[in-house]
């Protein structure tokens, strides 16, 4: 990677699928520097969360690049969402996703395992989920009912988790020292 603050990166930087690879790289320089931080990456079979196409199928269409989609902002990594709140819902629209990113971006939440994609669906999707907004300081608690589940999300795009079990990448730590001051 280039000195920081060059022309160079600040184009790099504003490309968004290029954000991320970025970020891991500056935080492992950072990492490394100042705590003498060794490690490395290991895979390992556990319990995963695999994400099949339902019996009906997919409820959800492929992306028409053509078609635009006012109102909507750029995801990371790429697509574009739009999201509407009323009465205690949530309904999301994204446009011109993968199912990787369906994944990644957390619109399935996190049930205590990874989620693998096994749909074997390629591309860019539209999709809509809606899903309760959860409770926060300052809105009241009456009548309050659990987020939407991940199962629940899955189904209404036909899809669903089956428990399974699949490779799990980790970090393993090598090394690490006190971090050094600044």
């Amino acid at each position: 990677m280039r000195a920081a603050g060059t022309p160079a990166d600040l184009a790099e930087w504003q490309n968004p699928k290029k954000q991320p690879a970025m970020l891991r790289a500056m935080l492992h320089a950072m990492l490394a520097g100042r705590m003498k931080l060794k490690g490395h990456r290991s895979a390992k079979d556990a319990p995963v969360y695999a994400l099949v196409v339902g019996g009906k199928g997919p409820r959800f269409k492929e992306t028409d690049p053509n078609e635009p989609h006012p109102g909507a902002y750029p995801m990371a990594g790429g697509g574009k969402i739009s999201m509407e709140v009323k009465d205690g819902w949530t309904t999301t629209h994204y446009f011109g996703i993968s199912i990787s990113q369906l994944i990644s971006f957390g619109v399935l939440p996190q049930m205590g395992r990874a989620i693998e994609d096994r749909t074997g669906l390629t591309g860019k999707c539209d999709m809509t989920t809606v899903r309760q907004v959860r409770p926060h300081a300052g809105m009241p608690e009456v009548g309050a009912t659990p987020e939407t589940s991940a199962a629940d999300i899955a189904g209404q795009l036909g899809l669903k988790l089956e428990k399974a079990e699949g490779p799990v990448e980790t970090l393993v730590i090598d090394h690490i020292e006190r971090p050094s001051e600044n």
